[in-house]
């Protein structure tokens, strides 16, 4: 490899005079800290440093977090969060300052065309960071810097350990790559869009016990936007979750795209090789492009019937209170509406089945003419205002709306967006790609002048993926992804072996978990368990390789088949963090019983090698998310040669050296229908029962059906 010039944060012109102007110490989580608020002067940069309290609490290092939309006041972003969001909470009691700043921005996304900014914005509070240790908190010695982050705050943070020095070692998150935005947006939106009437078919095909394949009542559109959407690596377990994750950004991101490639958005109606120009295709059936008059406004809706419009919709998105969440920090960017689900009737026909999703409302005239409201969901004949992005606000604009206003319907733009990665196929190394590829490697459809996803990429990270990171880096992924799919991990990985070959890893994990989706946040459902206690230990790991030599658990085993990502199903020998869990319901996936019959639950669970001790399990034998059925912990794991010689009791086996378990449970189900029974492993490196930060955990699910 070339040699490579790093950037000094000694040599930056800009970030030059850094200031403190709060020090004061607060309480978080009933954890006291020490707290440090300040900016650089002449600049939009400002930052936190959260401190433990006392000085012999502090063991010489800061973790920073990015997050994937910096700005106006991010720096701020962690603070108040509860149990085990509260990253500050984590860092502090665990010896570790806490980082975060705005990265100089003034907005949600690039606001200057000096990409650099953000890495360079980082290392300059990293380097304050500690000079604010020592004259501060009287620390003398070398303070090492870990830096961390989801979504685009994994893009940052791959970017700052590949571009710097500053930091002993990083820990990105659901890490996209180069090729990632906004095509997997678009393509997801594409299938939803195609398949919003097969949902329930698909989440039944997917859950544990199905008897149904996934295409078994879709028709052959439908098939085709599936088997494309799989290809390009959506997890179909991301089915299961798919109204929450919605088109995601896709709304945000729309009206940059249409600046940057203006002419795509008539091409796409009226040129061959588009989708929009095929006659009868499903985008012209979808499309909904009329001028009309508005019939009626009516500033505050029943708030039953707009969940009931939600429910029936995919258009489920909200403003966004401005913190900094992996999987919904875009949406501070979302303006207002009416918190009273204002809506619209207009006298046009817009048939039994609108597509709704990416819906505007451009009034024509009138005392508002000219501004632009959009559509969250059109259920019974009423156009829902919601928010949207370069859209107005509902509060200002609604109520001076009048009967009669003219105004203009369309969804054009949106739909033509949703395959637009046809027409941006990028370099061979994508294999995901090769869906749309001919035999001889030529594109099978017609290409745009540029590829945007490089240009997305490097204006939210500050530079693009290279595969030669600076300092010790554990990556994490989520195998029920909708938004970084699983592959994309897997990309860079291959990056640092092609540079680094057998001494790769010296540097790099990847650590995959299973039934966690985009964001980190709990979401308190039975079927997803949070990545946070991996995320943690993985910063404590890899402060550990930095600063003692300790190597973390090796990689997660791994193969792609079909864009799709696939692990082994026993724990012990995967690498990463989670432990493998494997629950049978009277020896299957899906046990079919009378009412009054008990069923037998068992579940086998491994650990990854060293990684940690079982410390407890849980059933829900009817999927209820607090999993109120806590398990008794015995010692020692029964030989069972059968289910019929199962112990009787809900318990939980432990090996003498705690990474095998053995689960057993049993319940009566007196009512007939269809129930699902989960049971919940955790696990924690220490074998410490109480520990809320990194007590790793697994699930496994099966069918009950009741005659």
């Amino acid at each position: 490899m070339t040699e490579k010039k790093y950037y000094d944060p000694a040599e930056d012109t800009e970030f030059t005079e850094p200031y403190i102007d709060t020090d004061e110490i607060r309480v978080t989580s009933g954890i006291r800290f020490r707290y440090f608020h300040g900016a650089f002067k002449n600049t939009a940069l400002k930052f936190s440093f959260c401190f433990p309290e006392k000085k012999e609490d502090f063991k010489g290092r800061f973790f920073q977090y990015l997050s994937p939309f910096p700005g106006p006041d991010e720096e701020m972003a962690s603070l108040g969060k509860k149990g085990a969001d509260d990253m500050v909470a984590f860092a502090v009691s665990h010896g570790a300052a806490f980082v975060e700043s705005n990265m100089a921005s003034a907005q949600a996304f690039a606001n200057s065309s000096d990409y650099s900014q953000k890495y360079r914005s980082s290392a300059c509070t990293a380097m304050y960071c500690r000079t604010v240790a020592g004259e501060k908190m009287g620390y003398e010695a070398h303070v090492y810097g870990y830096v961390y982050g989801g979504s685009g705050g994994a893009y940052k943070t791959f970017s700052c350990i590949e571009q710097t020095k500053v930091w002993e070692g990083a820990v990105p998150v659901v890490p996209g790559c180069p090729a990632a935005l906004p095509n997997v947006i678009f393509v997801r939106a594409h299938a939803l869009r195609i398949l919003r009437h097969r949902m329930d078919d698909i989440i039944e095909a997917v859950r544990a016990g199905s008897l149904n394949g996934i295409e078994d009542h879709m028709n052959e559109e439908e098939k085709e936007a599936f088997r494309e959407v799989t290809a390009m690596g959506y997890p179909p377990e991301a089915w299961l979750h798919f109204v929450d994750g919605g088109d995601g950004s896709l709304t945000v991101l729309a009206p940059g795209l249409k600046g940057a490639d203006p002419s795509y958005f008539t091409d796409f109606w009226e040129k061959d090789g588009y989708l929009g120009a095929v006659p009868g295709g499903s985008a012209r059936r979808d499309r909904i492009c009329i001028h009309t008059t508005i019939r009626e406004i009516c500033l505050k809706s029943d708030e039953d019937e707009f969940a009931l419009a939600q429910k029936a919709g995919l258009s489920v998105g909200t403003a966004d209170d401005g913190r900094n969440g992996v999987a919904s920090a875009w949406k501070k960017r979302m303006a207002q509406a009416d918190p009273g689900h204002p809506y619209l009737l207009v006298d046009a026909d817009l048939g039994a089945d609108p597509y709704d999703s990416g819906l505007t409302v451009t009034v024509e005239s009138g005392s508002q003419a000219g501004k632009i409201l959009h559509i969250a969901v059109i259920f019974r004949g009423r156009l829902y205002v919601g928010p949207g992005f370069m859209t107005a606000d509902g509060n200002e604009v609604i109520p001076q709306l009048k009967a009669g206003d003219r105004v203009f319907l369309d969804n054009s733009d949106y739909i033509a967006l949703q395959t637009y990665h046809r027409h941006q196929v990028p370099e061979a190394e994508y294999h995901v790609w090769d869906q749309f590829r001919e035999s001889d490697g030529t594109p099978k459809y017609p290409q745009r002048e540029h590829l945007l996803c490089y240009g997305f990429a490097k204006s939210g990270a500050g530079s693009l993926q290279e595969g030669r990171p600076s300092g010790k880096v554990i990556s994490m992924a989520s195998l029920a992804d909708d938004s970084a799919f699983p592959w994309m991990a897997d990309w860079y990985a291959g990056r640092v072996k092609e540079n680094y070959g057998e001494q790769a890893d010296d540097l790099y994990r990847l650590w995959y978990n299973e039934h966690s989706f985009h964001g980190y946040t709990d979401p308190g459902w039975t079927d997803v368990v949070t990545y946070l206690p991996q995320l943690y230990q993985a910063l404590l790991d890899v402060a550990d390789w930095a600063e003692r030599g300790i190597a973390p658990s090796p990689s997660t085993q791994h193969e792609i088949t079909g864009g799709q990502v696939h692990i082994p199903e026993n724990g012990a020998g995967r690498g990463g963090l989670q432990p493998s869990i494997d629950l049978m319901a009277n020896g299957g996936k899906r046990a079919e019983i009378s009412a009054g019959d008990t069923v037998r639950f068992r579940a086998e669970c491994e650990l990854p090698s060293g990684t940690g001790k079982f410390t407890g399990a849980e059933f829900s034998f009817d999927a209820d998310p607090s999993y109120p059925v806590h398990l008794q912990v015995r010692t020692g794991i029964p030989e069972v040669h059968a289910d019929t010689e199962l112990p009787d009791e809900n318990a939980v086996y432990l090996s003498a050296d705690g990474e095998h378990a053995l689960i057993c449970g049993s319940c009566r189900y007196e009512k007939a229908g269809t129930f699902y029974a989960y049971a919940r492993i955790r696990a924690q490196r220490q074998g410490q029962q109480d520990d809320l930060f990194t007590t790793v955990m697994n699930i496994s699910e099966v069918r009950i059906v009741v005659r």
